[in-house]
């Protein structure tokens, strides 16, 4: 008889990579191996190097799975450097230099010099500056009531394309009042819209019936816009965004709580139906309260209130998406 093998010669199974396993859960990857490779699979996926990441997660996460094999996707281990390193320079060429908030700069508005401060330059497109100078922009309006929205960077569209934007839009969703003439200035002065979009505040399991009025005011106003996008959208089976990037940091409310488009600008994007379900899931699940960066997740019932009035093959549609978006 042969000899009973040492713990040392027995082979042990590999144990799942918990890290691996979280990160993909944040990612808003489920344990599906064949709805994961659709994704990684789909002409939308684009992203070489992050296709191989995930691949690499997910073998980590699930040893007991079936395994993803770079060649059945045509990825080699050599095309995620240089895809990363490709990334990294055109990210570096294509970075505008941009000033930290506080710093102040003298803007021309009207053919008049204005001091003003930067107050966040975390938008992809546009600086946000306050107005410093007493001197009045418009008569009969603070300056305190403005913000000065400046594009940066060579992606940001032209003040002329944006007002092309701005006008479509303003007919079918509430966007700030322009007070200044974009296209002479090559920035926009706009309304200052009081509150923030925080669905943070009904994440959660707390019952839609339960919250306080004014947040359930918020709620039926974003469910309004979101019912309209997705009647437009599954109409014409994807196509272009009717109100582009419709999300919470996009959105402000006034005091009164109107809910109005901050981010006005850009042009929305051709969106195959399947892009679309998963991009509106995303959109939905961020303002029933799933926001990652503040670590709260999406309250079932605000969901269901949400997408109530969408049509029934969009909403089982939008069950079955994994809603696995690369932003």
């Amino acid at each position: 008889m042969g000899a009973t093998p040492t713990a040392h010669e027995q082979k042990l199974p590999a144990q799942p990579d918990e890290e691996a396993r979280e990160w993909l859960k944040k990612q808003g990857y489920t344990d599906d191996f064949k709805l994961v490779k659709a994704f990684i699979g789909s002409e939308s996926f684009m992203d070489k190097a992050f296709a191989i990441t995930i691949i690499e997660k997910w073998n980590a996460a699930y040893p007991d799975k079936e395994q993803f094999k770079l060649s059945d996707f045509g990825l080699t281990p050599a095309d995620k450097s240089k895809e990363e390193e490709e990334d990294k320079t055109q990210e570096t060429n294509k970075k505008p230099q941009r000033n930290p908030p506080g710093t102040q700069a003298t803007l021309q508005i009207g053919g008049q010099d204005y001091v003003c401060k930067l107050l966040t330059n975390e938008g992809g497109y546009h600086d946000i500056y306050s107005i410093e100078d007493s001197k009045p922009v418009r008569k009969g309006v603070n300056n305190s009531e403005l913000l000065v929205r400046v594009p940066v960077g060579k992606d940001s569209p032209s003040t002329s394309k944006g007002m092309l934007m701005y006008r479509n839009l303003s007919s079918k969703i509430r966007v700030p009042k322009i007070y200044n003439n974009p296209q002479a200035d090559n920035f926009y002065v706009v309304e200052k819209i009081a509150k923030e979009c925080n669905p943070v505040l009904w994440s959660g399991h707390q019952p839609y019936k339960d919250l306080l009025d004014p947040l359930k005011r918020q709620i039926q106003q974003i469910k309004t816009e979101l019912t309209k996008i997705a009647n437009e959208g599954w109409s014409n089976k994807g196509g272009k965004e009717s109100v582009p990037d419709f999300r919470p940091a996009n959105i402000r409310f006034t005091v009164n709580d109107e809910l109005v488009l901050i981010d006005f600008s850009e042009e929305g994007e051709d969106q195959d139906l399947e892009y679309f379900v998963a991009m509106l899931k995303e959109h939905v699940e961020q303002f029933a309260g799933k926001i990652f960066e503040k670590g709260s997740a999406c309250n079932p019932d605000v969901y269901r209130e949400l997408i109530e009035n969408f049509p029934e093959e969009l909403k089982a549609m939008m069950k079955e998406s994994n809603s696995m978006m690369l932003f």
